[in-house]
């Protein structure tokens, strides 16, 4: 938690602090860290992936857009 305050993160961000036993990990089956949902304006996560790097985010809004 104490990262989450120190960097300033500005999107919703789930963390009980209990890793990978967490009920948050077991639901939405967390692979690893970070990961990303995607959640459409119904509430349905329609895309998800692990790792970071510059341009992702929009990548994959832009995949979506195409199907």
């Amino acid at each position: 938690m104490e990262s989450i305050k120190k960097e300033n993160i500005s999107w919703l961000c789930l963390w009980d602090g209990q890793n990978y036993f967490s009920s948050t990990v077991i639901k939405y089956g967390v692979r690893g860290v970070p990961m990303f949902f995607l959640i459409d304006d119904k509430g349905i996560i329609v895309d998800s992936w692990t790792g970071y790097r510059e341009g992702i985010i929009k990548e994959r809004i832009c995949n979506l857009e195409e199907l």
